[in-house]
């Protein structure tokens, strides 16, 4: 008895048929489901991504609203000061999620000693050197948890003193001093850079920084990463039929229940081999729905192993 196959499966008018069945055994079924496995992996990683790049681009999206209008575009009801701590944690939050996070998987991946997990620790260690706004970001989420909020200082001015309205631009700054003194867990390559700073440290201008500073951090990722999951969309491609014209068809694996043969199940889908979210799909990446014991993921897509390389290029949200 056939106990699973890959097919292809159609949806119309909510009916799911099942077409062009190939038998599997339970060692294709075991390569099948460790690729996608790994492949679900490294996407949830650049889902952590996307959170942070969010993140970030919401901050300076309402430091650029008050800084014209001295106006925020959602929440009201906080003050300026309060409103921007709130967003500021939330990204520090999220930038120490996604490293830690990157970092545990690849230590139960690989393993303590690999090679693969150095050369995470090393693009990691690159960035924590070679950029101030890395350091001072992923320090200050330290001092915010055990000294007080960062943002300590709006200054607000009148954009035209004609204008009946009385427009004001607001921006938003932290008190070095107040930093530098009231907390003496700064390292050293943080502590001597606050010291050459202006007293106070304009907020937008260093969030920009830390910006493009992440995009880059995860482009060059990405890079490494790619080794990685090449194999595993190799090794996917293979299970992958096509149909009379050569193209590759929507495949899933069905299971066939022991008691009853005609009823079919199916546990996850691969469309074209990737696993889909939001930030994959604003990149230029299409989604499909993965099913996996009546429990929905979501899987990314590419468009081919060939052009993976090239595709994930372009992903720098």
């Amino acid at each position: 008895m056939i106990e699973r196959a890959i097919a292809e499966y159609k949806t119309e008018r909510g009916v799911t048929t099942f077409h062009n069945l190939n038998p599997i055994n339970e060692d294709e079924y075991s390569i099948i489901s460790l690729q996608i496995e790994t492949l679900r992996a490294f996407l949830l990683a650049q889902r952590y991504y996307g959170l942070l790049n969010y993140s970030i681009k919401l901050i300076l999206s309402e430091l650029e609203a008050i800084n014209n209008h001295g106006r925020r575009s959602i929440l009201q009801s906080y003050n300026t000061a309060d409103y921007i701590n709130k967003c500021l944690l939330d990204m520090l939050n999220l930038f120490y999620v996604y490293i830690t996070h990157v970092e545990v998987f690849y230590k139960r991946e690989f393993g303590k000693d690999s090679n693969e997990l150095q050369g995470f620790i090393n693009h990691r260690n690159n960035f924590y050197d070679n950029h101030f706004e890395y350091r001072f970001f992923y320090q200050l989420r330290n001092f915010s948890t055990h000294v007080g909020l960062p943002i300590t200082n709006i200054v607000s001015e009148i954009i035209d003193e004609n204008d009946p309205d009385m427009k004001t631009s607001e921006k938003v700054y932290m008190d070095r001093e107040y930093l530098l003194n009231s907390y003496d867990g700064w390292k050293h390559s943080v502590r001597d850079k606050l010291k050459m700073l202006t007293a106070y440290i304009e907020v937008k201008p260093i969030v920009s920084e830390f910006l493009t500073c992440m995009q880059e951090f995860n482009k060059e990722l990405v890079r490494l990463e790619t080794n990685m999951i090449v194999p595993a969309i190799v090794e996917l491609m293979r299970f992958m039929p096509k149909d009379n014209t050569g193209r590759r068809i929507i495949p899933c694996i069905v299971s066939f229940k022991e008691d009853d043969p005609n009823n079919v199940g199916y546990e996850f889908v691969f469309e074209n081999v990737f696993i889909s979210h939001q930030a994959l799909i604003d990149a230029g990446f299409k989604g499909a729905v993965v099913y996996k014991n009546s429990q929905t993921y979501s899987l990314p897509l590419v468009r081919g192993y060939n052009s993976l390389a090239e595709e994930l290029e372009k992903y720098n949200p």
